[in-house]
């Protein structure tokens, strides 16, 4: 037991390091074990998110349905972000991480069942099982940096915090591509075996989460006997107060904001991607295929980014010339499109996914920077709930323009996105470069 020197006679900073000094450091080969469950624990979410989304026009013709209503099962994940992670954020910082990633897979799963019936009770249990599985969200994904601060030296944290990222992005890069493997929509597939194969999808699905939740459950652990760094042996205050302060707190709400808008861009743009390309004579599987590109290339650029850049100090620069590219890069997909060539769509897809994705664990890492001392969970489920919160408006907005399936209104949904990530890069570039954990931790021994 550390025991705390009296405040009466020392300083807060002599107090804290006489604490440091009587502490002992360790890093834990069992860390990377906890860095792959919650990798897996992260793609469940991903997975159910997206995966109807392809197949916009397979489940119009099966169920009667519009694109509003296929919307939904995208927009219940950004709507139920926001209340969620207060729930989410409180489990993370004051009970533990493993009852929150735990409390996740399992409601998941249980969304995951629900979608399962699609074919016995019609398309609406789909929905009622989303609201399961968005509500899980925030417990997925929250806690990535609370994972890498309490199980990660300070050099190795950006790239741990990349591949609990990449968990999520490699999850959406299977909900594009794998209805595809079961799905095959054309004039000669009839509606029972189309629904047969919808069948084999969702069963697809259910199996891989539950075997996930078995793995969590028996596996994972919330943090290590010993810490790996000062940062991760301090004590949490209460979690109203954390959110009072970190909503007072300019440098961090700038920030926050900022990467919320090119998330909420990211959100909107996912879930039309089929309308924007249809205009231009795309079919279901060019958009489906354009997405995993999109989201494979960003978990490549997670990785290198997290491995070549460690220094906090290099976070904002890197992120907001990222930013900015996303911006650039976004302006010209009319043009891209418009050329109707599936090699160049693929050539975007490749530059967009670099554009809006590589950075955003760093962005979780940074955004704990200007938040310190506050908890991990707090911080990124606030930054999260602002980007999702953002998306919904974003993406009924978009949907709105895109309504009547013409190439002018999917230029304009195209525009739209261009000017939402530039607003986001100008609240980057306002940002103050502060680092306040790295500070902390340099002058704790």
């Amino acid at each position: 037991m550390i025991r705390r020197p009296p405040r009466s006679t020392q300083s807060r900073s002599s107090a804290a390091s006489d604490v440091y000094k009587r502490q002992v450091y360790r890093d834990y080969k069992w860390r990377y074990v906890v860095l792959a469950l919650y990798f897996l624990a992260s793609l469940t979410s991903g997975l159910l998110w997206i995966s109807f989304a392809p197949l916009t026009n397979t489940l119009k013709r099966l169920y009667g349905i519009s694109s509003y209503e296929l919307n939904t099962l995208t927009l219940l994940y950004n709507g139920l972000y926001f209340p969620a992670s207060f729930v989410a954020n409180w489990a993370i910082d004051q009970k533990s991480l493993k009852f929150a990633v735990v409390t996740g897979v399992g409601l998941t799963a249980v969304g995951s069942c629900l979608r399962a019936l699609v074919n016995f009770t019609g398309f609406y249990i789909v929905i009622t099982g989303q609201i399961f599985a968005a509500f899980a969200q925030p417990f997925l994904l929250n806690g990535v940096t609370k994972l890498t601060v309490d199980w990660f030296i300070p050099q190795q944290r950006a790239f741990a915090t990349s591949v609990g990222f990449n968990g999520n992005q490699i999850g959406i890069v299977l909900g594009y591509y794998t209805p595809f493997l079961f799905i095959n929509d054309n004039a000669s597939t009839s509606i029972e075996d189309l629904k047969q194969q919808i069948n084999y999808l969702v069963l697809f699905q259910l199996a891989v989460i539950a075997f996930v939740f078995i793995l969590t459950v028996c596996l994972f652990k919330s943090k290590p006997k010993s810490p790996p760094a000062p940062a991760a042996t301090r004590r949490h205050e209460d979690y109203i107060k954390t959110l009072k302060d970190s909503m007072k707190n300019r440098n961090y709400l700038l920030f926050g904001t900022g990467y919320a808008l090119n998330l909420a861009t990211y959100i909107a743009l996912s879930t039309n991607l089929n309308a924007v390309m249809t205009p231009f004579d795309f079919e279901d599987h060019n958009s489906g295929e354009a997405g995993s590109i999109l989201n494979f290339v960003a978990i490549a650029g997670q990785l290198i980014i997290g491995c070549a850049v460690s220094s906090p100090k290099n976070f904002r620069l890197l992120i907001l010339l990222v930013f900015i590219l996303a911006a650039g890069t976004q302006g010209f997909m009319g043009v891209v499109l418009a050329a109707n060539d599936t090699r160049l769509l693929y050539g975007f897809a490749i530059l967009l996914g670099l554009a809006y994705c590589s950075v955003w664990p760093m962005c979780a890492e940074f955004a704990c920077e200007v938040n310190y001392p506050h908890g991990e969970g707090a911080t990124l489920g606030l930054m999260g709930s602002f980007g999702n919160i953002i998306g919904i408006v974003l993406t009924l907005i978009s949907t709105k323009i895109l309504e009547d399936g013409t190439r002018d209104s999917a230029n304009s949904a195209i525009f739209f996105f261009t000017w939402t990530l530039a607003l986001g890069s100008i609240l980057v570039l306002l940002t103050s470069n502060k680092t306040n954990r790295s500070d902390a931790e340099a002058l704790m021994p």
